[in-house]
């Protein structure tokens, strides 16, 4: 307590009963130097607290600084039975059983806010489990065995004295594992996190992950955080969100690297933001829970509400609802289809998708984003399904669906060529995706953009450039089709379409055929357009013989001259 303007220091005893005693009060300047000050109280039996306020002085030299703080010559009695938890707040006890159950039962919320997960492995492992043997994690202090890798000291501490868990390089073969699991930590509020410290410092630093799952209901183990090769030589923190997840159990992997330079530690693991639910609301109030008539022991189980023989949600917990639900897609393939699905919930909502014909989605081209939202990349006709994209809290869930059409062999061109190809024997020139205006627009030919929005892609043959002849023709096929107007039936004859729109405007245009190959290679024309056609996109229709299942339909252009330009956008099979 030094400066000219240094105020005051109080320390008062609180005991169980509630009652406050001052033991000493310092006023003013004290000293240059580290001055002791001790105090002494009475006995009890009811618990004893100390309180010490500084109280500032006129200006800001002013300052106060304690350290070493002890309590001696005493004989310290829990005030709690040992099967007991004691809260911080004025001595009141609870079973262990209530302990990290998200309901508030300490007034001061310390059976919540302490001990639920978190671990600074200072005087044990906190009943984290993990490998056995030589490539277990251990929990350890000091600098670890290999120079130039692993800590000097824990984080929790920053001393050589304090504990955190380790993964020792030492010993053991590139490659090597080993995991360290923690218990399981109840339902999550929206905000909810894991944290914890890590250290890899090390020239043969291998990598360390994060997995975690919900035990409500026997997820598996999903990596949410990982981080390889050298970091830092100094422990950085780390974050995990946790919203998702109702009781949820988190797993360290260690990969040992190439050398005993790699070792890897952990520290100070604790979830932050995890709000507290309570069972302080009659159940009239809160949504039921489970199915009617559970039982309290499996109500409990699901983290909810037993009271009045009523099973109900904590208060803070809401049922999952879709806000926005996907909506039917129609399209051709190769396209990229998004189903949105939208939702809230408290925990947050966790989103899976299926297809009614049971059929699994294709991992390869589908993908689940963290919004809840289905993408499939370069969509097929065997996409063509019911999809149902189902949201839960862990609690309760809720299903939207929506079907997805995609014609076979259809093709809009505005991402790629949509599994039509060019042929390139028997024609000279190939069919090309264009943008916007034609080559010869301005000189009398060709569409200024696509026929599908305006603003995308169409094939062309582009005849104004002087080394096309007349008579050289450009063939573009599309894949092998199976007649058929569903998945279930599409080796089945029935009647077929292939329709699409042209643009054959100019002096010179030449003609556009349109053909069909069956499987024994025969090709028959369907029908074949000559000369301008109408100064914008005009739609043709050609059937499909009925006497061909399985087939694959060609369109040649030929060139009539230099203001002939033809192109077509929008193929489709019905």
């Amino acid at each position: 307590m030094h400066g000219q303007d240094v105020g005051s220091l109080d320390i008062a005893a609180e005991y169980g009963n509630g009652t406050i005693t001052s033991l000493s009060k310092l006023d003013g300047e004290q000293g240059q130097a580290w001055m002791l000050s001790s105090s002494s109280f009475p006995s009890t039996t009811e618990g004893i607290r100390f309180k010490i306020t500084g109280t500032r002085g006129p200006s800001y030299m002013s300052d106060i600084a304690i350290d070493d703080l002890s309590v001696g010559n005493c004989a310290v009695q829990n005030y709690c039975p040992t099967d007991q938890f004691s809260c911080l707040d004025k001595p009141h006890c609870i079973s262990h059983d209530l302990l990290c159950d998200l309901n508030s039962d300490c007034p001061d919320n310390s059976d919540e806010s302490r001990h639920c997960g978190a671990c600074d492995f200072e005087h044990s492992r906190c009943d984290f489990v993990g490998s056995l043997g030589l490539t277990s994690w251990k929990r350890t202090s000091g600098s670890t065995w290999a120079a130039g890798t692993g800590p000097d000291t824990d984080h929790t501490k920053g001393t050589a004295l304090g504990y955190y868990m380790l993964f020792s390089a030492s010993y053991l073969s590139p490659g090597t594992s080993a995991f360290i699991q923690s218990t399981t930590y109840p339902i999550t509020s929206t905000e909810c996190k894991l944290v914890f410290y890590y250290h890899m410092a090390g020239i043969d630093m291998g990598r360390l992950s994060v997995s975690v799952r919900s035990t409500q209901s026997d997820d598996m183990f999903v990596e949410v955080w990982s981080m390889e090769g050298h970091q830092s030589n100094k422990w950085q923190r780390a974050e995990v969100p946790l919203a998702s997840l109702a009781n949820v159990q988190a797993r360290w992997k260690a990969v040992r690297g190439p050398g005993v330079k790699g070792d890897i530690a952990i520290d100070d693991v604790s979830y932050e933001n995890c709000g507290v639910k309570t069972c302080d609301v009659p159940p009239a109030v809160q949504p039921s829970c489970g199915t009617p008539g559970i039982g309290q022991k499996e109500c409990e189980k699901l983290g909810c509400c037993y009271r009045e023989k009523m099973c109900y949600q904590k208060l803070g917990i809401t049922d999952p609802a879709i806000v926005v639900a996907p909506t039917p897609y129609t399209g051709d393939e190769s396209d990229v289809v998004t189903l949105i699905c939208k939702a809230t919930s408290n925990p947050n909502p966790r989103y899976s998708w299926s297809r009614t014909s049971g059929e699994p989605l294709d991992a390869a081209r589908t993908t689940v984003n963290q919004d809840g939202s289905l993408v499939i990349i370069d969509a097929s006709y065997y996409d063509s399904d019911t999809y149902t994209c189902s949201v839960t809290n862990g609690l309760k869930t809720v299903n939207a669906s929506a079907k997805v059409e995609i014609h076979a062999g259809g093709a809009n061109f505005d991402l790629n060529m949509c599994k039509w190809h060019n042929v390139h024997k028997g024609d000279k020139w190939d069919w090309a995706r264009h943008y916007g205006y034609g080559p010869n627009f301005w000189s009398g030919s060709g569409p200024s953009q696509d026929h599908t929005t305006g603003r995308g892609s169409y094939l062309l043959l582009d005849t104004g450039d002087d080394t096309k002849k007349v008579g050289d023709t450009a063939i573009v096929h599309s894949t092998w089709l199976t007649k058929g107007s569903n998945r279930e039936k599409r080796s089945a004859a029935g009647s077929c379409t292939f329709s699409f729109w042209h643009f054959m405007k100019g002096s010179t245009v030449g003609s556009l055929t349109t053909s069909i190959i069956g499987a024994d290679g025969n090709k028959q024309v369907l029908n074949t357009l000559t000369g301008q056609q109408a100064p914008q996109w005009t739609f043709q229709s050609v059937p499909i013989p009925s006497t061909v299942n399985i087939f694959k339909i060609e369109l040649t252009a030929s060139v009539g001259g230099n203001k002939g330009d033809i192109a077509i956008d929008d193929l489709k099979f019905s």
